[in-house]
Parts: C-alpha cells; sequence; structure tokens
C-alpha cells in the first residue's frame, strides 16, 4: 500500500514537471533563429559582375537581349539563323569541285 502511494506520489510528481513551460524551451527557439539567421548572413554575398550575363551584347548579328541570363525568342531567332546561313555556306562550299 505505502508502495502504491509512493509510486502514483512519484508519476504525479513527474507529470507536473514534466509538462511545465519553461522560458528554456523559448530561449533555444530563439537561439537557434538567430544561428540560422547567422549562417543565411554568410551566404548573402555580391556577386561579381564579371561573371554575370549581360541583359545586351552587341555582336555581328546585331543587338541580342538576355534575361537573367536567357535568351529572349528574338534572340533565339538570329542565332538559329545565322546557324542555318553558316550551315549552308558549308554545304555551298564543300560540293564546289576542286
Amino acid at each position: 500500500m505505502k508502495k502504491a502511494i509512493f509510486l502514483t506520489a512519484i508519476a504525479g510528481l513527474l507529470l507536473v514537471t514534466g509538462c511545465q513551460n519553461t522560458n528554456e524551451n523559448q530561449a533555444i527557439g530563439t537561439d537557434s533563429q538567430n544561428a540560422f539567421d547567422d549562417i543565411l548572413s554568410k551566404y548573402k554575398t555580391d556577386i561579381p559582375t564579371k561573371i554575370l550575363t549581360p541583359n545586351h551584347v552587341d555582336s555581328r548579328l546585331g543587338d541580342l537581349e538576355f534575361y537573367d541570363g536567357i535568351p529572349t525568342k528574338a534572340t533565339i531567332d538570329k542565332v538559329y539563323d545565322n546557324i542555318d546561313f553558316a550551315r549552308g555556306v558549308d554545304v555551298f562550299l564543300n560540293f564546289i569541285p576542286a
């Protein structure tokens, strides 16, 4: 009987102490958020302009336009027309008898 009362008291004590909302839990959450912000700040560096793709390139084909490094539809058409022309010239020169 004494053992049952003792075990019930211990179980109740553990239940009460385990369910308490402490400030330590909130502090841990704040510390982890600060650590996360510190990690993110290390990866927000400026990108050198030398390695960026320009939005506008002057070439012998004309003006080639890009948006975030991706060519526009007009630029793609100009480049494919130039490739077709170059291949046509190559075929013509290959079939001229020497």
